[in-house]
């Protein structure tokens, strides 16, 4: 078998490399396994401010538009839902965080995403005497839904292999990559905190930072925004909530762990005190860098070789973007951008 491109990995890096490969009608063959996806068990959150200052996250400018279009294309392609616009709503809890918020609205860079008033908000367990600030352009992707929808289409027209990828069978020629039967042009790595086990990738400074979150039932909140205090309430629909997350960079095992329930459970009696039921516990491990920028490029030594991988916590905004950049570094040789680049760390 004869294709363009191996990509490794079918998590929210690997999905959207293989998106941009079908729009310039590109072959590929996607190896996956669905082993410790982090973005299967992800809350799927995506807003362009980091809420803990006001401050517009990292080149959210230009990722909300081109994502916005980008998952739009997807769900119209394959016919299923999966992108839920919601607000998302910071808890104001002082004086000096509401003057922080109107003076993140007079910068147009991130003022443009967020509410020009703060909104009431009245709950019986929940003290907002400052008010709720809405940030725009904000929501859930449906992880599992997008993923497991976007293979299925794959397996259908013959470019997926639902395998473990065994490092030790890649041989590297001068001009093509060949893994068992398939020989391809360029190979791409989306493997998440799999990389570690990739021996052309793991020098590279991937250190991984476990997030847990609780699937809850409460009949006291009753709301259909995403609200944001030190953790996330999303709503799921009738009485159910995802709580979270956790950051944990000690404990990488992807298993769900007592302290991390505990650290979510004391946030919860915070807010709801004892009106809420615990359905189910999710973890998995974010790829992070230490520099929090993601990794794009190829291997030093084996340009056939590339990288995809990094997104962190914002790999919802990150993921197209980034995939768009590689496929033009590797298609036209379009530089990438030192921030992001793999090279930073040769």
């Amino acid at each position: 078998m004869q294709t363009d491109y191996i990509i490794v990995g079918c998590g929210l890096a690997g999905l959207s490399f293989a998106q941009i490969l079908k729009q310039k009608q590109k072959s590929f063959v996607v190896i996956d396994n669905n082993q410790n996806k982090a973005s299967l068990v992800a809350g799927g959150l995506y807003n362009p401010v980091m809420l803990k200052r006001f401050t517009l996250a990292w080149l959210a400018d230009k990722q909300i538009p081109l994502a916005e279009q980008f998952y739009a294309e997807i769900e119209k392609e394959l016919q299923i839902s999966f992108d839920e616009k919601k607000p998302v709503r910071r808890l104001i809890h002082s004086a000096e965080e509401q003057n922080n918020w109107f003076q993140a609205l007079d910068k147009p860079k991130v003022g443009q995403f967020l509410s020009d008033e703060l909104i009431e908000f009245n709950h019986d367990q929940i003290t907002c005497e400052y008010g709720l600030g809405e940030v725009h352009n904000s929501g859930r992707l449906k992880t599992q839904t997008l993923i497991s929808g976007f293979i299925k289409n794959l397996e259908a027209h013959d470019r997926y292999l639902d395998q473990s990828f065994d490092h030790d069978q890649m041989i590297i020629e001068q001009d093509v990559i060949s893994y068992k039967n398939i020989t391809a042009k360029n190979i791409v790595f989306c493997e998440g905190f799999g990389m570690l086990k990739n021996p052309f990738f793991n020098y590279l400074p991937l250190a991984g930072n476990k997030g847990e979150l609780l699937l809850i039932e409460t009949s006291v909140l009753n709301i259909d925004f995403i609200l944001k205090s030190n953790m996330f309430f999303i709503p799921l629909g009738g009485q159910h909530y995802l709580v979270g997350a956790t950051y944990n960079r000690e404990d990488l095992s992807p298993k769900p762990s007592e302290k991390g329930k505990s650290e979510i459970e004391k946030f919860l009696k915070r807010m709801l005190g004892d009106d809420y039921k615990v359905i189910e516990q999710r973890a998995g491990i974010r790829p992070t860098v230490k520099d929090r920028r993601p990794l794009v490029g190829t291997h030093p030594k084996h340009p056939k070789l590339a990288l995809l991988n990094g997104m962190g916590s914002r790999g919802v905004l990150i993921a197209p973007y980034t995939a768009q950049i590689l496929f033009d570094h590797l298609e036209f040789g379009k530089v990438i951008p030192e921030e992001m680049n793999l090279k930073r760390f040769n």
